[in-house]
């Protein structure tokens, strides 16, 4: 199986970026926006990048960078939800945790980036990574402020989870009672 490219994350990556290639003369946040410079739009007010500022990465002083890292771990929200999952699982049809059918279990901070993560979770299990337990079947997100990554635990495996709806999961209220 291929493993999945987790590159470090960069400015193009957040939405508060704005490159100004072209001459634009509307004023952003009361700062007249000056062409072929770059501007961070993630603070109160937008602020240009200098010179010595990196051309890819998100400099110290990006304002959603978070340092460390954000975890947050999402299990089924509730035992049906898991007892349907595994009757599906025991009938052949693999899905992966979708946002509506997940909440937010526990989160916390951990001081890897979400790269340095998947190159660890190779020989080491999450739950010794994130000093929390981590089950089967649960959605570990890594979030740095500008490109939360999602990581399935298999019984076997960590995958990368391209889409999860992980606004629509920390809407769902985590139930742990046993029925």
């Amino acid at each position: 199986m291929a493993r999945a490219n987790i590159r470090r994350t960069q400015c193009m990556d957040c939405p508060a970026h704005i490159p100004r290639a072209k001459r634009d003369t509307q004023p952003i946040g009361g700062v007249q926006m000056i062409p072929g410079q770059r501007y961070c739009t993630g603070g109160k007010k937008p602020k240009q990048f200098r010179a010595k500022d990196p051309k890819t990465y998100p400099p110290s002083w990006c304002p959603r960078l978070k340092n460390p890292a954000e975890y947050r771990i999402y299990a089924y929200k509730d035992s049906q939800t898991w007892i349907l999952q595994r009757m599906l699982r025991s009938d052949g049809i693999q899905a992966s945790p979708s946002g509506y059918n997940c909440a937010v279990r526990t989160s916390g901070h951990i001081e890897l980036t979400a790269r340095s993560f998947w190159e660890q979770v190779e020989d080491t299990s999450p739950s010794k990574l994130l000093d929390v337990p981590v089950h089967t079947d649960e959605v570990v997100e890594i979030d740095d402020g500008i490109k939360p990554w999602y990581f399935h635990v298999c019984e076997d495996c960590v995958k990368v989870l391209p889409f999860f709806d992980a606004e629509r999961a920390k809407q769902n209220k985590y139930d742990d009672t046993e029925e």
